[in-house]
C-alpha cells in the first residue's frame, strides 16, 4: 500500500474543515487517472469502491499565529492481487487499485504518489481560492452513491451514534441526515459508520 503525508501551513481563512472533502476528491481523480473507475466518497474520509475501502485519510491540525499548520495522512490500497492478500478482518471490505483496475503489472508507488501530490495540491489551490462551491458540488457527486440510504453516524465528542437517511452534503460542507422523527440533521464532525 501507499501511505503518505502531505504538511504545509496556511491561513485560517481558507476553510479548513474543507480539507478532507478536498483530500477525497484528490484521491478518486488519482484512481480515476490511473485506473479509469471512479470511486465514491464516504463523507469525510473513506474512498469507496463497490462499497469496500480503498483508501482512507487522516487530518492532524495545528492553530498558531494566525495559521493553520496541517498535516493530511493518506493510506491506500495499491498493489493486494485478491481479498486473500489483505489480513482476515478487512478481507471482505477492502479493495486495491491493482484489484479495481485488474491489472497484472504491480503500480509503481512512486508515480501513484506523484500524481497524487499533484492532484492533492491542485484541490488544494482551488480552496485557498475560494472556490468551495465547485470543491462541495465534486464532493456531492462522489456521495451520490450515499442518498437516501440508511445510515450510523458516529459522533466522537459526545461518542454518541445517530442513525437516519443520507440527505446529502450541505453548501458548507455539512452531512445532512434525516432522522426517523423527520427532523434534519445538520452535522460537522464525526463519520459515517
Amino acid at each position: 500500500g501507499l501511505y503518505t503525508s502531505f504538511g504545509f501551513s496556511w491561513k485560517l481563512e481558507h476553510s479548513p474543515h474543507f480539507l478532507p472533502m478536498v483530500t477525497g476528491i484528490s484521491v478518486i481523480e488519482t484512481v480515476e487517472r490511473l485506473t479509469g473507475f471512479r470511486p465514491g466518497l464516504k463523507w469525510p474520509n473513506d474512498v469507496l469502491m463497490d462499497g469496500k475501502k480503498l483508501a482512507g485519510i487522516l487530518i492532524e491540525n495545528v492553530i498558531a499565529d494566525s495559521h493553520l499548520f496541517s498535516v493530511t495522512g493518506i493510506g491506500m490500497n495499491v498493489n493486494q492481487e485478491s481479498p486473500g492478500t489483505f489480513p482476515p478482518v478487512i478481507r471482505e471490505k477492502a479493495v486495491s487499485l491493482k484489484m479495481v483496475a485488474n491489472a497484472g503489472d504491480d503500480y509503481s508507488l512512486e508515480e501513484v504518489n506523484r500524481v497524487l501530490a499533484h492532484t492533492f495540491f491542485q484541490w488544494l489551490d482551488k480552496l485557498k481560492e475560494g472556490k468551495t462551491g465547485y470543491i462541495i458540488e465534486m464532493v456531492r457527486r462522489a456521495s451520490e452513491f450515499l442518498m437516501n440510504r440508511g445510515i450510523t453516524f458516529h459522533q466522537p465528542s459526545d461518542n454518541q451514534k445517530v442513525e437516519g437517511i443520507f440527505k446529502g452534503i450541505s453548501d458548507d460542507g455539512a452531512l445532512i441526515l434525516g432522522t426517523g422523527d423527520g427532523e434534519t440533521r445538520i452535522l460537522y464532525s464525526g463519520e459515517i459508520i
